[in-house]
């Protein structure tokens, strides 16, 4: 009975090996932060994501610019993306933009980028809206930082 068990229950278990491995969650080696820039590439206007902490598979960033103004146009994005692979000194990211101009149906585009933690990178870029990867990390909030044993 105990062969029998052996003989079943080897191939099971090499079986969920294998497939439990091949789930596996690649981790991001570099941080960084991607940014909307409204009105151009460095505006200083448009908002900020933290790479590694945004990158979950539900995570769908938004934003907009609403100008209130007849003669800019009001436009809105979403953007999304995951981490796919290593290569080299890189991690590369799959990026998903969505456009839309007042309302108007979104324009998706989607883009692999290679990202070193060192460079900016542009991932999309039109006249209202550039996204890029641009190197550092967001700071975590006070009230999240884990607490160091000792301090007081």
């Amino acid at each position: 009975m105990t062969q029998i068990h052996m003989r079943i229950g080897l191939p099971i278990l090499c079986v969920g090996l294998l497939f439990g491995c091949g789930k596996a969650q690649r981790s991001p080696r570099y941080d960084g932060i991607v940014k909307s820039h409204a009105d151009g590439y460095q505006s200083g206007g448009g908002h900020e994501f933290d790479l590694v902490r945004g990158s979950t598979t539900s995570d769908r960033y938004k934003a907009g610019r609403g100008y209130g103004d007849p003669e800019k146009a009001d436009w809105t994005s979403t953007i999304h993306w995951e981490l796919k692979a290593h290569r080299a000194n890189s991690d590369i990211y799959r990026f998903e933009w969505a456009f839309s101009l007042s309302g108007a149906i979104p324009v998706v585009s989607t883009k692999d980028v290679e990202y070193d933690g060192i460079e900016s990178v542009i991932i999309f870029q039109n006249r209202w809206q550039t996204i890029s990867i641009e190197p550092g990390s967001i700071p975590l909030p006070e009230n999240s930082q884990p607490s160091v044993p000792g301090d007081a």
